[in-house]
């Protein structure tokens, strides 16, 4: 990973941690500090939906929470927090973040 995509996903970690206020996206457990979450995708970071949604609505914040690292009782907080079996929610996710980036 280079240099410039650790920066801007360092970035990222510190205004969700921000908005969230060190809760959880999912089960809204609070932390201490980002380092003991991690960084969750509601549209999943792959080939097929970077070619349908396209890398900028991918690689938003909108489209990433803070989660839990572990399960707890056999609930995975990141795992939760994926809409890829919501094909209506996902693109409404979309339409706003391309909104928000100012495009039609």
């Amino acid at each position: 990973m280079t240099e410039a995509r650790m920066k801007f996903l360092d970035w990222q970690v510190r205004m969700l941690w921000n908005i969230q206020h060190g809760r959880c996206a999912d089960c809204e457990r609070i932390h201490r500090t980002s380092a003991s979450m991690e960084l969750a995708h509601r549209i999943a970071n792959t080939k097929v939906n970077r070619e349908k949604y396209g890398a900028e609505v991918v690689d938003h914040y909108l489209n990433k929470g803070l989660t839990c690292r572990e399960k707890i009782a056999g609930h995975s907080c990141n795992d939760a927090l994926n809409i890829g079996n919501k094909p209506h929610t996902a693109e409404l996710l979309a339409r706003a973040i391309r909104l928000e980036l100012g495009e039609t």
